[in-house]
């Protein structure tokens, strides 16, 4: 291969790669590389079935990733989990778990664990004050 074919061949590569890049499809092609890593370790081709707390756990938590901006690693954990690729709503959960509905508006409500966590924070703090 001649110097200007393996030249021709970088750039085509750094092209493609800040392409994938900018889409997000490099997160997208990373997060299935993971999925089918872990899968090959596992061995069993599904999930073990989950208790109904484990599943509230994995929503709670795949809110909190893709909210957060953490959509391969959702995507991971949705493969991981076998949980259903259509998110619970989020009022279902809201009321699940005595949580104040948001309102919707042009800023997205946050994250569910996060309202569980704050609230749990607050009830310790009113609990055993310094």
């Amino acid at each position: 291969m001649s110097g200007n074919e393996s030249e021709q061949r970088d750039q085509l590569r750094e092209a493609l790669l800040t392409e994938l890049k900018s889409t997000g499809q490099l997160k997208q092609i990373e997060a299935s590389l993971w999925q089918s890593f872990f899968r090959l370790l596992r061995h069993p081709t599904t999930p073990p079935p989950l208790s109904a707390q484990s599943q509230l756990i994995n929503e709670l938590v795949r809110q909190y990733l893709a909210n957060s901006g953490y959509l391969a690693t959702a995507e991971v954990l949705i493969s991981e989990t076998g949980l259903d690729k259509k998110e619970t709503d989020p009022t279902f959960l809201s009321e699940l778990f005595n949580l104040p509905s948001v309102p919707s508006t042009d800023t997205p409500a946050p994250p569910l664990l996060s309202l569980l966590v704050l609230g749990a924070l607050k009830e310790d703090t009113l609990m055993n004050p310094k």
